[in-house]
């Protein structure tokens, strides 16, 4: 996955400590937001929709997924959003109304 994101030309993404947070609270956060990334992550390259789509369209895929994994782990509930299908549908109907 990570091999995916330089192919791209895309950084691996990371998170940021917030002013004041405790270093063991962002340790555990970036230990959490990592392994999300990895899992989820390896999941969407592995998706077949994922593999047949043009190189724009699996940036913006691996551009939303850290977004997303950060908007799940403030929210309960949210890790249907995750899904490599509801990630790539997203994308393309963002594509598609851009196109408008």
């Amino acid at each position: 996955m990570f091999s995916e994101y330089q192919r791209l030309g895309r950084g691996i993404p990371g998170i940021d400590r917030a002013k004041g947070e405790p270093e063991d609270v962002f340790n555990n956060r970036v230990k959490v937001f990592g392994e999300a990334l990895e899992n989820y992550g390896m999941g969407l390259v592995n998706f077949e929709e994922f593999r047949q789509a043009d190189d724009a369209t699996k940036r913006k895929a691996l551009d939303l997924l850290p977004r997303r994994i950060s908007g799940a782990l403030l929210k309960q509930g949210e890790a249907w959003q995750l899904q490599p299908r509801v990630i790539m549908s997203d994308v393309k109907e963002n594509m598609q109304m851009r196109q408008r």
